[in-house]
């Protein structure tokens, strides 16, 4: 069984490979894997991991973070006691989720590991967005983002996007919504994303997303698929 729900985790996330590891904070009926991937924080808890590194640098460390930010861990299948990387102010550090937040369990000197980061990564890339229904008042900058959606959402746009009717309407979910302006992705701003194979440009609207096929002369992006 944990074989088998370390391998749903690993397609959830989309990467091939899964690695297990134990951990001294061991709690039973917890899922302790190692999963691929390195997790893209919030500004708020970035802020609370890079005040806990000037301090205390070797340490194991507790931090709490919002009921928000718990609810974005489920959606990408990183349950209490999954551990995983995150990249923080230059630093590399391995964490483990706990039921209130995470925990710094490790900051590494170097971190070569090509693994995809979730949920959002910069690109570098010349984008060419048509993106109609512009409306007054709306920030409708082009983001250098790469985004990756959770299987909900992902399964939400995938289904419209084999139709191959573009552009295509997708509602969200007022927890979704709040997600993307967690990341400062405002409505009228347009970002990158690949479902179903294709490379899509997105722009948020009020009530969700707004999706056109890809027009984007791609300089130097890597996207979820590449990482792996």
């Amino acid at each position: 069984m944990k074989k088998a729900n370390i391998i749903s985790k690993v397609i959830a996330i989309g990467s091939l490979i899964a690695l297990t590891s134990t951990s001294s904070f061991a709690h039973s009926g917890h899922d302790f894997s190692k999963l691929p991937m390195k997790w893209e924080f919030t500004k708020e808890t970035k802020a609370k991991i890079e005040n806990i590194l000037k301090v205390n640098r070797h340490d194991v460390s507790a931090i709490g973070t919002s009921r928000l930010e718990q609810k974005f861990f489920d959606d990408y299948n990183v349950d209490v006691g999954n551990s995983f990387l995150a990249q923080v102010n230059g630093k590399t550090i391995t964490l483990q989720r706990t039921s209130s937040g995470i925990l710094i369990k490790e900051v590494h000197r170097f971190s070569n590991t090509a693994v995809p980061q979730i949920p959002v990564q910069k690109t570098m890339e010349i984008k060419k967005v048509s993106m109609r229904h512009h409306h007054q008042g709306h920030d409708h900058t082009a983001l250098p983002y790469q985004w990756v959606f959770s299987k909900k959402t992902q399964s939400k746009i995938s289904e419209k996007v084999v139709s191959g009717k573009f552009p295509i309407v997708v509602g969200l979910s007022s927890h979704e919504r709040k997600m993307l302006k967690k990341y400062d992705i405002k409505v009228g701003n347009t970002f990158n994303a690949r479902v179903a194979g294709k490379q899509l440009n997105i722009k948020k609207t009020s009530g969700g997303l707004f999706v056109e096929e890809g027009k984007g002369v791609q300089v130097a992006s890597m996207t979820q698929e590449e990482a792996m």
